[in-house]
């Protein structure tokens, strides 16, 4: 029985730049929900947020993935500063759960 559940997910990601400590500015985020810590396959459609403001590298997103089959999922974010600029750049590694807080270096 393939058990369908809406999945929403509260996150807090601290975006810290190799270096030089965390970033403060604008930036795009892009979310996608995988099965696996790495590699495996992506559960449903990217979650794409513009013009994000990140204070000291905080910032806080409620993302929707919608309904999914249950199972253990990771979240991949990827972000993008200054916004609109550039391809993103995916930050490692994949945390899991359905709610997280989680710090990551660009």
């Amino acid at each position: 029985m393939n058990r369908k559940r809406a999945l929403t997910v509260f996150v807090t990601v601290v975006v810290l730049l190799l270096g030089t400590g965390p970033v403060n500015g604008r930036c795009d985020l892009l979310f996608s929900l995988w099965d696996a810590p790495s590699d495996g396959s992506q559960q449903g459609a990217d979650l794409e947020i513009q013009d994000v403001e990140l204070v000291d590298g905080l910032f806080t997103a409620r993302l929707d993935f919608g309904a999914h089959a249950g199972g253990a999922r990771w979240l991949q974010v990827a972000v993008r500063c200054p916004t609109g600029s550039g391809g993103y750049v995916t930050l490692s590694p994949r945390p899991q759960g359905t709610g997280m807080i989680c710090q990551m270096l660009l």
